[in-house]
């Protein structure tokens, strides 16, 4: 994994084409590059970035931000204790739980 200006990328290695390909992940938009090794990944995901953040400012609109893993949920006490109990039962923190069974649902 690569990461530049909040930006995250994943990397896989294309077999075929012998390069190592790179998509940066958690927006809409559809960012990607490639390179033969490490200084080249790098250096192409700093303009790959670089340049959509360009793009977006010429055009006038809000470059997509990555997500940053955290968010709130609100709920009632009793739905709050519940979670709790079970979490505790499986011997897992609250956090680990819920994305847990938020996944199993996917």
């Amino acid at each position: 994994m690569m990461e530049y200006k909040g930006y995250t990328a994943t990397l896989e290695y294309d077999e075929l084409d012998k390069i190592i390909v790179g998509r940066v992940q958690g927006i809409k938009a559809i960012i990607g590059f490639d390179g033969l090794n490490t200084q080249e990944l790098q250096t192409k995901f700093r303009e790959s970035i670089d340049f959509y953040l360009d793009a977006c400012a010429q055009r006038g609109t809000q470059p997509n931000k990555p997500y940053s893993g955290k968010f709130m949920v609100r709920m009632q006490p009793s739905e709050h204790a519940i979670i709790a109990h079970h979490s505790k039962a499986m011997g897992m923190s609250i956090n680990a739980y819920v994305v847990k069974k938020a996944l199993a649902e996917n």
